[in-house]
């Protein structure tokens, strides 16, 4: 709670070793996930989950730990068998009830310790009628965020927050009008260890997508974002928006469109017709080219060195420190 993760995991790495408890390895696995650490946080989650049968909410924590990195269907499966034991346990029903969603949101009982389903907040106040109100997507002087323009509508007061908690103050630094995208400028940088790789060329259609995102919310409470995944629809031009090609719930998104790699491709948009499209790296290389990670992409039919596909636990495990919680107060 104190933003000290590092002195927070050697304290739950103390307790666990003096005793065998479901407190303190089920804060271990928060501690490991406050750092960013989404792959070891995961892996512990599922070793204190089977361990600690006693504490269902650490089978919550676990299934929330699968979702959000995109392993819904497992998530729910598990769910599913314990719910057979434990019918009547609140937390794991109100879980399965917010996983089965395309939007989950975690509420008072899935915020509890020591199973919090959340990283914790900053020590940022944030006043209250605040909301989250779209993704953004920090670039990598970790300065400015793109965002939604649609988000800024009547705001009052602009804050960022990235997967992590970590939150600062924004203010409109420029708008495209005719791309719908705003740039932020923060009051201080946030920590990024990962940077965007940016796509050197247009991703192939029915190439696998994946899209990082938080759900929009009425309140400014911190969350994970989610992993949604799909595939490339036709790329006709790369300067271009085009359709999507991950199934998502309405919203303004905003957050980035990643390739099999890893690297950027764009940004995913709320269109004026409610659906959602892609902004591709190229448009927005060209737009900001300042702001555009090592070269912008090349035509669609450039040549590109094969490179290993990068696993969805390890993309999003990168992306907690890039996509930011659009938090407005209007």
């Amino acid at each position: 709670m104190a933003g000290n993760a590092a002195g927070a995991q050697q304290a739950f790495e103390a307790a666990a070793g003096m005793v065998h408890a479901a407190d303190a390895e089920l804060g271990l696995v928060r501690a490991y996930m406050q750092a960013g650490a989404y792959r070891q946080a995961l892996s512990f989650a599922a070793h204190a989950a089977g361990a600690h049968r006693e504490v269902p909410g650490g089978m919550a924590l676990y299934a929330w730990l699968l979702t959000i990195g995109g392993q819904q269907t497992v998530a729910l499966r598990i769910l599913d068998e314990w719910i057979d034991r434990l019918p009547d346990d609140a937390t794991l029903i109100e879980a399965r009830a917010q996983l089965a969603t395309s939007a989950p949101r975690a509420g008072a009982r899935l915020l509890a310790s020591p199973w919090r389903t959340a990283p914790q907040d900053g020590a940022l106040p944030i006043p209250f009628g605040t909301t989250v109100r779209a993704t953004g997507v920090l670039s990598n002087d970790a300065r400015q965020a793109w965002v939604p323009a649609s988000a800024l509508e009547g705001a009052q007061r602009v804050w960022v927050r990235n997967g992590l908690g970590q939150c600062v103050s924004a203010t409109v630094a420029q708008i495209d009008v005719e791309l719908e995208v705003a740039l932020l400028e923060l009051g201080e940088g946030l920590p990024a260890p990962h940077r965007l790789a940016w796509s050197p060329a247009a991703p192939s259609a029915g190439g696998p997508s994946y899209l990082v995102e938080f759900v929009e919310s009425d309140n400014a409470q911190p969350a994970w974002p989610l992993l949604r995944q799909g595939f490339f629809a036709r790329y006709p031009d790369p300067l271009k928006p085009r359709r999507l090609g991950i199934e998502v719930p309405p919203g303004r998104h905003g957050g980035p469109v990643l390739d099999r790699l890893g690297q950027f491709a764009g940004i995913a948009i709320q269109a004026s017709d409610g659906s959602a499209q892609l902004l591709p790296s190229a448009l927005i290389a060209q737009r900001w080219p300042r702001l555009a990670a090592g070269e912008p992409p090349s035509a669609p039919d450039t040549p590109v060195a094969p490179v290993a596909p990068v696993a969805p636990v390890a993309m999003f495990e990168a992306a907690l420190t890039r996509v930011l919680q659009v938090l407005v107060l209007r």
